[in-house]
C-alpha cells in the first residue's frame, strides 16, 4: 500500500477507536504511526482527528476548508466536501450546511454515490419525497455508469419503487422498479 494510502487508513483507524471506543491512547498512537508513515501529507488529516478527537467541529470545518482549497485532484475535493457535510450533519446538526457540502461533492463528481445517499438521507428526514425520487434516479445512474454489482442496484430500484408508491402515489412506475428489481436479483 501507497504511503498516503496507508496513513489515511491508519488516521480513520485512530478516528475509530478515539471516538467510538473511547481509547484515546490508541488513538493517538495510531495518529502518530500515520505521520510517520505519511509525512507531511498526513499531517492535516492527523490534525482533523486530534481536533475530532476534541469535539472540536467547528474547527474541523475550517481545516477542513482549507484542505478544500489546497486540494488539486478532483477526487480529493469529493472527499472533503463529503466529510464536510458529514461532521455538518452529524456533529453541529446543521442540515443546510450539510447539504450544501454534498450538493458541492455532486457537482463535482456525478457518479458519487456517497454524496447522493447522505443527501437522500437529509431529503427524506424533512419528508421531500419528489426529491428523494429524484437523488435515487441520480444514483441507479451513477451505479449503472460505475458497473455496480446487481444486488447494490436491485436495493436502490426496491427502495425507488417504495418512495413511488408509498409517498408519491405511482404505482405504475413503482411497479417498474420492483420488476428492474427482481430482474437484477435474478441475474446474481
Amino acid at each position: 500500500t501507497e504511503p498516503a494510502v496507508k496513513a489515511r487508513l491508519l488516521v480513520r483507524a485512530g478516528e475509530v477507536a478515539g471516538l467510538r471506543q473511547g481509547d484515546m491512547e490508541r488513538a493517538q498512537g495510531l495518529l502518530g504511526r500515520a505521520l510517520d508513515v505519511g509525512g507531511s501529507g498526513a499531517e492535516a488529516d492527523v490534525r482533523l482527528a486530534l481536533l475530532a478527537l476534541k469535539g472540536d467541529w467547528r474547527s474541523v470545518i475550517e481545516l477542513r476548508q482549507q484542505v478544500l482549497t489546497l486540494a488539486e485532484a478532483q477526487s480529493d475535493k469529493v472527499y472533503t466536501l463529503c466529510q464536510m457535510g458529514f461532521v455538518f450533519r452529524d456533529r453541529l446538526d446543521d442540515r443546510r450546511n450539510a447539504m450544501k457540502a454534498f450538493q458541492a461533492a455532486f457537482r463535482l463528481d456525478r457518479a458519487c454515490v456517497v454524496a447522493l445517499r447522505a443527501a437522500r438521507g437529509i431529503y427524506r428526514e424533512v419528508g421531500d419525497w419528489k426529491l428523494v425520487a429524484q437523488l435515487l434516479q441520480f444514483e441507479l445512474q451513477a451505479l449503472q455508469g460505475r458497473s455496480a454489482p446487481p444486488g447494490e442496484m436491485a436495493d436502490s430500484f426496491t427502495m425507488l419503487g417504495d418512495v413511488l408508491r408509498e409517498h408519491l402515489s405511482n404505482p405504475d412506475a413503482a411497479r417498474n422498479c420492483y420488476n428492474s428489481a427482481l430482474k437484477l436479483d435474478a441475474e446474481h
